[in-house]
């Protein structure tokens, strides 16, 4: 294998480069001359080749010779084919030289037009800029805060896809917050934000410590159509399309906890008023009124528990019921009352049969009595 040693350039005497093109040139034979190996066919090898490069009317010339000056071979190209190309090297060549000369030296920019600035590393390292180094899709900053500081009071970021904020739980906050930060706690699946004194939900409804809120989905994306509402982190209530469900309702004086409802003013009423005509309906019976009617055809029974009783206490009256003997119930149960109107007296069931109340050897009525009485009257003169 041959390398080239030496590589020299026959100038023009009457095109002279300027010092910009001959930096260019030995920095191109440099270039060349670092690790060159080839192979000159048709001759005997060489370890080391001199080449002389000149201009020959239209074309250039390549000289190959030994290290002892002896001529090897000469090689002609044509630059005719290569004439566009030229003529754009030069025009690159110029625009460089102009920003050498006229741009700033702390400043780096590309000099082709509309041409991409390109940064790029070797393997695995990565590009540093004050602060911040880049490696593949990645920015990182190696000391202090990350700060985007537009020029304007907008800062954009394009496309049609998403941003990513960070997140963490509710430990991992930053230990010194400022005004303005945001990022999504994972412990409570919210996004918040730092309002310069507290972290504050940005979603939906919550308290200071996000320990009272409102939900709409039991689990992020489940679409389960219920509202929740939490206290304390205490579920309270319900509400989907078909019902309300709440734990306890407090609705001014009155409390409604299970199936108990309650006054909570000490020795108040609990007061339950229909409008207009309208009546209160507890199961099968209804109150309108003063009067206690069951709306079906049912005996109304009034039970005790244990030992206790019925107590009606008053100095008025008590009305039974009220009826002729054809008005009896049709079966007849043990201690049933009432007042027949045929025999103008109370009546009681034994069990077996009615019978008057003050016992069953016949009752007294209201005529019999006056009967008697004015028998006892002629009797007694």
């Amino acid at each position: 294998m041959s390398k080239l040693v030496s590589i020299s350039i026959i100038q023009d005497d009457f095109k002279l480069p300027t010092p910009e093109v001959l930096q260019e040139q030995n920095l191109a034979i440099y270039d060349l001359e670092q690790n060159n190996f080839f192979q000159l066919v048709g001759f005997e090898a060489h370890d080391e080749i001199k080449l002389n490069i000149s201009l020959s009317g239209n074309s250039l010339a390549f000289q190959l010779r030994s290290k002892t000056d002896e001529m090897l071979k000469t090689f002609f190209l044509s630059l005719t084919p290569l004439k566009q190309i030229i003529n754009d090297y030069y025009t690159i060549c110029e625009s460089y030289f102009n920003a050498v000369k006229n741009l700033p030296i702390d400043k780096i920019e590309s000099i082709d037009t509309n041409a991409d600035l390109d940064l790029r590393t070797s393997g695995t390292g990565s590009v540093t800029l004050e602060n911040f180094t880049a490696s593949g899709d990645t920015i990182t900053n190696t000391s202090g805060d990350f700060i985007i500081n537009p020029a304007s009071s907008v800062f954009k970021v394009a496309g049609t896809g998403s941003i990513r904020i960070p997140s963490g739980n509710t430990a991992q906050r930053p230990a010194s917050p400022v005004a303005g930060m945001m990022r999504y706690n994972t412990q409570t699946n919210v996004f918040e934000g730092y309002n310069g004194s507290n972290w504050i939900a940005l979603t939906g409804v919550y308290d200071l410590d996000q320990d009272t809120y409102i939900t709409a989905e039991l689990t992020p994306g489940n679409d389960d159509d219920t509202i929740r509402f939490y206290a304390a982190n205490t579920l309270v209530a319900n509400v989907n399309s078909s019902r309300f469900d709440v734990t306890k309702l407090v609705v001014d004086n009155i409390e409604i906890s299970g199936n108990t409802l309650t006054t909570t003013g000490v020795d108040q009423d609990l007061i339950l008023n229909a409008n207009g005509n309208g009546s209160i309906r507890i199961e099968d019976f209804r109150f309108q009124g003063n009067t206690i009617t069951n709306i079906i055809s049912a005996p109304l029974k009034l039970k005790t528990t244990g030992t206790g009783y019925i107590d009606v206490s008053d100095a008025g009256g008590f009305v039974i019921p009220v009826g002729t003997t054809v008005d009896r119930p049709v079966t007849g149960l043990l201690g049933m009352i009432r007042y027949n109107t045929n025999d103008e007296r109370v009546e009681l069931y034994d069990g077996v049969q009615w019978g008057s109340i003050a016992g069953s050897s016949g009752a007294v009525s209201i005529i019999d009595a006056t009967e008697i009485a004015v028998q006892m009257a002629v009797t007694l003169g």
